[in-house]
């Protein structure tokens, strides 16, 4: 028994043993949390108050709850208010803010009790009417799946607001300053080539007089150095409307052969005057036709041939064309243009494809030029996704380098731009006796267009004021043409057509005839109601084509005035024609003078059907003509029968007298160029 309560007694003891122990090890957990806790409260309050943010925290009643030291000295900045906890946010931080302002900052803080954090900036009302601006976050404190508090976070960002305000203020500082500079060139443009236009076209005038030798020379002389005027001239613009971003290519199917014999013509003259010879090549890969801009293509190929022909004597240009990269659809073109010339040091090599920069700096100058030539050739292959470069040594000549990536253009849609089958515009416009009304008020600009235009054969009449053009068609609208100057005192070329369009005058075509250059000019114009346009200086021979092209279309809708600048014959199909027949040119010429013949007879039946308001018998008259025409291979008639045949298929007859004359002129071009051809 003795045993047994000691036994039990121990039992008990090292229950309480246990139960002791236990207790001391919570104990020592506890004290340890405590001390962990302690230390990582010192962590956060040491975070809390050493932030360069602010941070504070309200309860559901918009009470202060925690708030740092960035928080107490704001206000105390502002509001001369020492924060305690337990203060109503309405009564100290709301009152940092504009009164229209303090609902929306409500608001916010209520999303964000519901679960919903919020993120937005806050310009501050500060007492010294500084700006200062807030970055505020708004977070959810959650405590048993209850939100009772919303802790705040604000960072400073005012002097990130000036720097943007300034990068915007600085962005529309160079805007205004890019239209300043547009302004201004296009402006230039237009003051230089009002006296150029002078220069040039009695330039065009005096050559076609009886001069000696020595005026002759003269003459040269003074040519060249307008056209080199001009071309100066128009590299600065190029690169104004590169650098403004409004440089665009219009693309087409070209033939890029016929692009290489044009440039051949340009330069051989050139060449043979310096001792050099020109050839070019074309590697077996590269595709007939390829879809590019043709103007700016042949820009690049005359400035590398140009800048090759300057530094070279009795030596040899020679270009190269080949393709990298073929697919079914596009293809890469690289052009190589190797010279024998003078070469290019590896310093000034560095230099080429700078604006404005020039190889011969010395007072010497042994070699022209502006130093744009290539610096705009170089925008332009980045136009067409390409490069430009150059290989060269001192003394070894030099290999000038581009690509470009074009799409591969349709064979059956280009016709060659050699081919001579044009209409003869100026014998045309003698036989007609275009009567022209020309509107300017320079009395050079009067005289140089007049002139070229009589010589023509036009009967020219002249107004100088927009105000003298509207009285002189509101009397008189036998005009065939108006060409219209744009600057004018008083009332300009746009107001003046804006006004003759809105009086609804039967007034001829009117075309611009301006020193404006650039691209948004013209598109200004014909906004107005302008039908074309033509940049100063005028050439002799773009005034009177560009006369004949709405002279001789008998002001026919601009469809039918595009159809003008079409194949007469189209070759491919007469030498398909010839084929077939085993190249008999007397039964291919019989054939032609009887489809002739047959479409003169159904041309008559048109017209007569037109005047029975028989729209079946216009039709089907038209059907036949475009029908045997396109087999022949007469492209303008063929295409002016389809555009007048569709519409006689819906009776629409507005202006099938001045359509059907269009036809006929067609016709007789046609008749005219197989005559010859099969005499």
């Amino acid at each position: 028994k003795s045993y047994e309560r000691a036994n039990k007694y121990e039992n008990r003891d090292l229950e309480l043993l246990d139960f002791i122990s236990s207790q001391v090890a919570i104990a020592i957990a506890r004290k340890q949390a405590e001390e962990a806790l302690a230390r990582e409260t010192a962590r956060l309050n040491a975070i809390f108050e050493g932030s360069s943010h602010l941070m504070w925290s309200v309860n559901k009643r918009l009470m202060l709850t925690s708030f740092n030291l960035e928080y107490t000295e704001l206000l105390e900045q502002e509001l001369n208010v020492k924060p305690q906890l337990n203060f109503s946010t309405e009564s100290m931080g709301f009152q940092l803010v504009a009164p229209n302002e303090r609902r929306p900052l409500e608001d916010k803080y209520k999303l964000a009790f519901r679960g919903k954090k919020q993120h937005f900036e806050l310009e501050l009302a500060t007492k010294q009417g500084e700006q200062k601006w807030l970055e505020i976050y708004l977070n959810p404190i959650q405590s048993g799946g209850i939100i009772g508090e919303v802790s705040g976070i604000a960072r400073d960002i005012t002097n990130l607001k000036k720097y943007q305000a300034e990068l915007v203020e600085a962005r529309e500082q160079a805007e205004h300053s890019l239209k300043v500079k547009e302004q201004f060139l296009a402006n230039m443009s237009h003051e230089i080539r009002t006296p150029m236009n002078g220069v040039i076209g009695m330039v065009d005038l005096l050559s076609d007089s009886p001069l000696n030798e020595d005026q002759q020379d003269y003459l040269q002389t003074i040519r060249k150095s307008s056209e080199t005027l001009l071309h100066i001239l128009n590299d600065i613009l190029d690169l104004a409307k590169i650098e403004a971003g409004k440089m665009v290519l219009h693309a087409a199917d070209i033939v890029f052969e016929d692009l290489l014999d044009r440039l051949m013509a340009l330069f051989t003259p050139i060449a043979h005057q310096k001792g050099n010879k020109i050839s070019y090549s074309i590697d077996a890969s590269v595709p007939k036709v390829v879809v590019a801009d043709e103007t700016r293509m042949l820009q690049i190929l005359s400035n590398l041939t140009s800048n090759a022909l300057k530094f070279t004597e009795n030596g040899t240009v020679k270009i190269s064309v080949s393709a990298k990269r073929i697919t079914d659809t596009t293809v890469d073109l690289v052009v190589r243009v190797t010279d024998s010339g003078i070469g290019i040091s590896p310093e000034n090599v560095k230099k080429l494809f700078s604006a404005f920069q020039q190889l011969d700096n010395s007072t010497s100058k042994n070699y022209g030029g502006t130093g744009l030539g290539l610096a705009i050739s170089r925008e332009f292959c980045k136009m067409m996704q390409g490069d430009i470069g150059v290989e060269s040594a001192e003394g070894k000549g030099s290999t000038f380098w581009f690509n470009v990536h074009l799409a591969i253009g349709d064979a059956q849609k280009v016709s060659s731009t050699l081919k001579s089958d044009r209409l003869d515009i100026s014998g045309t416009l003698a036989e007609v006796r275009a009567r022209i009304l020309l509107v300017d008020d320079n009395a050079t600009n009067r005289k140089v267009a007049s002139q070229i235009l009589i010589k023509a054969g036009c009967v020219v009449e002249t107004a100088t004021s927009g105000q003298e053009a509207i009285d002189r068609l509101s009397k008189d609208t036998a005009f065939d043409l108006v060409l219209m100057d744009i600057q004018m005192p008083e009332m300009d070329g746009m107001e003046t057509t804006a006004r003759l369009k809105s009086a609804q005058l039967s007034i001829p075509p009117i075309v611009a005839m301006t020193a404006y250059a650039m691209k948004e000019d013209r598109e200004r114009f014909l906004a107005v109601g302008m039908d074309d346009y033509l940049a100063k200086p005028i050439r002799a021979q773009q005034l009177i084509q560009m006369v004949g092209k709405w002279v001789i279309a008998g002001h026919a809708p601009k469809e039918f005035v595009a159809d003008l600048s079409n194949e007469v014959v189209d070759e491919e199909v007469l030498k398909s024609l010839s084929d077939a027949v085993g190249g008999d040119p007397d039964f291919v010429g019989s054939m032609l003078k009887e489809f002739i013949a047959e479409a003169e007879e159904q041309i008559a039946a048109s017209e007569q059907a037109y005047a029975l308001n028989d729209c079946k018998g216009v039709q089907s008259e038209l059907h036949t003509l475009k029908g045997n025409s396109g087999t022949l291979g007469a492209a303008q008639v063929h295409l002016i029968c389809e555009k007048i045949e569709l519409k006689a298929k819906v009776c629409e007859f507005n202006h099938f007298p001045e359509e059907i004359d269009s036809l006929k002129h067609a016709l007789v071009t046609f008749k005219k160029q197989i005559t010859d051809r099969f005499a």
